[in-house]
């Protein structure tokens, strides 16, 4: 996985851009849960990504301005057999942890369901 920011703790005014990657496929439900969650207990500007689901061959596309959440529409785009699948979420607010947001990412995998 790739969290790119710094991991000291932000002041709650400060606007941030965390990238947050990780391998593996995600549990769509879980996802859907962990994004609704998330948008209304941080303060998120905007948030984006490509998703790779579980059991979907296409891309999905992950939007949010602030609690407002689109879904996941389908990207047009399609896994290749052998392309390694990620997911991959962008997200702009004030006082981000990334730790966190990568934690609760991590929690969508399929492979980490128990």
């Amino acid at each position: 996985s790739t969290t790119t920011a710094s991991e000291a703790d932000a002041s709650s005014d400060e606007v941030r851009c965390i990238s947050v990657r990780i391998h593996g496929e995600l549990d769509l439900d879980a996802f859907n849960r962990w994004a609704i969650r998330t948008l209304s207990e941080m303060d998120i500007l905007r948030a984006k990504g490509v998703l790779a689901v579980s059991g979907r061959h296409e891309k999905l596309a992950f939007q949010a301005v602030h609690a407002a959440f689109d879904g996941t529409p389908s990207l047009g785009e399609y896994w290749q057999p052998k392309e390694p699948r990620f997911s991959e979420v962008v997200v702009i607010g004030c006082g981000l942890q990334p730790r966190l947001l990568e934690i609760g990412l991590r929690r969508c995998l399929v492979e980490e369901k128990k």
